[in-house]
């Protein structure tokens, strides 16, 4: 906002007195220059020091987060035998099938 307040007043300076090259016209422009300037380097050093503090903030910020809280269960866990007996079963009867069909397999050596 200073920044181009300044940068009005010294367009608007100029523009006035654009016909006129007297000594005091001129330093006040150089004044008016100044102004400008020392404006923009004072925003300039605002936006370092903002882009700078966001990038600490980034670094400090954790990358995950609690999805949901944790819930006590309602009944202990247990092993669900009846499915586990169900792929043994199945994983059995695939491996007789296959040693039937293939008797090479599991063979002692000869």
């Amino acid at each position: 906002e200073r920044h181009r307040r300044a940068q009005g007043a010294l367009g608007a300076f100029r523009e006035r007195n654009r016909l006129l090259m007297s000594a005091g016209v001129q330093l006040e422009a150089d004044r008016l220059a100044r102004d400008v300037e020392l404006a923009f380097e004072s925003f300039s050093q605002l936006t370092r020091e903002e882009t700078q503090a966001r990038i600490r903030v980034a670094q400090d910020t954790p990358s995950f987060g609690v999805l949901e809280q944790a819930a006590v269960p309602l009944a202990p866990s247990t092993p669900n035998w009846v499915v586990i007996a169900a792929v043994s079963l199945m994983a059995g009867f695939g491996l007789g099938v296959v040693r039937v069909i293939w008797p090479e397999v599991g063979a002692p050596p000869a």
